[in-house]
């Protein structure tokens, strides 16, 4: 009993752990657009973040970087002293939602502009209107023939480059939609498939729960790192996600090795721990990965939806393996004896 005490509180400590960090959250979890830069002056690098949310301007051989807003009144700034914006410009308000009914400025603003410092990088990441489609539903050519990938449009993004006018340019292409019934479809019969194996007789419980927790915790990690690696800054959010997994698989692996004598207990902590890792973040993921052409990353989206369906199947893996364990447990346990009232 007291072992078991020491299990579950562990367990508990496990589950208060957060897999992955998810810091920079302001990139779209899934779309069925892509935004590319094809074209980008000297002096500057450019890349759209989140797939076609929002795009990073970095400053590497230029001096000065000026960024108009949609009337051509200076918008952004970039300088050997840090990243500006000018408070003034429509476009602050504008780049703050996604879609918006407020019709694009055409002229610049005769106010001057109030340029407040956003930091002392040498990059700057936001949301253009210019990159990516502004309609809450599709393009009517896609509306009527929404499954063939296409081109919409080339798009263009003005600057001055050490005052010389210069532009980033790039194209919006619609990706068609995934059929989410069938990745679902895919997922519920790989939860089946996993829970089933978990439970037979002839399959060895530990192993069978560490195979699921191994399952659910890479495929947790790897992505969560893929998620990372497309936000700002996102170094950070790796080396923590990575630090976390360790830490969940020194627990789950230590602990199931000590506690092996007892399967119920020792799969009761790889199921919690796999359950942690790959429970709702991977279900919530699914949830993007499923029902959307383009989740942002450098991991292709197929392969991001295997991941989700393998570390999905390990929890449940996992789990057919500890219900088993403990009904095996009950099941061995000696019946309980019952006294006779005296008669009289």
């Amino acid at each position: 009993m007291k072992r078991l005490s020491v299990v579950l509180a562990l367990a508990v400590i496990a589950a208060l752990v957060p897999t992955v960090a998810h810091a920079h959250s302001g990139q779209t979890g899934g779309t069925d657009y892509r935004s590319a830069i094809t074209a980008t002056p000297a002096g500057i690098t450019a890349r759209i973040v989140g797939g076609d949310d929002r795009i990073e301007i970095t400053r590497t051989t230029a001096s000065q970087v000026m960024i108009p807003g949609y009337g051509g009144e200076p918008y952004l700034r970039l300088d050997e002293q840090g990243t500006w914006e000018n408070r003034n410009s429509p476009a602050v308000a504008l780049n703050d939602v996604r879609q918006t009914a407020e019709a694009l400025p055409t002229s610049a603003t005769k106010i001057g502009p109030d340029w407040v410092q956003l930091s002392t990088g040498n990059s700057v990441v936001y949301h253009d209107h210019r990159s990516h489609w502004m309609g809450t539903l599709p393009p009517a050519e896609v509306r009527a023939d929404p499954a063939p990938e296409r081109v919409l449009y080339d798009w263009g993004i003005p600057l001055f480059v050490d005052g010389t006018p210069a532009e980033i340019r790039g194209d919006l292409t619609w990706l068609g939609m995934p059929l989410t019934w069938l990745w679902w479809s895919i997922t519920v019969l790989a939860v089946i498939a996993a829970a089933v194996v978990g439970s037979l007789r002839r399959v060895r419980l530990v192993p069978a729960a560490i195979v699921g927790m191994l399952a659910a915790v890479l495929a947790s990690l790897i992505t969560g790192v893929s998620k990372q690696l497309d936000v700002p800054d996102g170094q950070n959010g790796v080396l923590i996600g990575i630090a976390l997994a360790v830490v969940l698989l020194a627990i789950g692996l230590g602990l199931g090795h000590r506690l092996r004598a007892v399967p119920a207990h020792a799969t009761t902590v790889l199921f919690l721990v796999a359950l942690v890792a790959g429970g709702g973040q991977l279900v919530a993921l699914a949830g993007n990965a499923f029902s959307y052409a383009l989740v942002p990353g450098p991991l292709p989206t197929l392969l991001t939806r295997l991941l989700v369906i393998i570390g999905i199947a390990g929890v449940a893996l996992a789990a057919g393996a500890c219900v088993r364990a403990w009904r095996t447990l009950l099941a061995d346990l000696p019946p309980q004896q019952t006294t006779k009232a005296p008669t009289w």
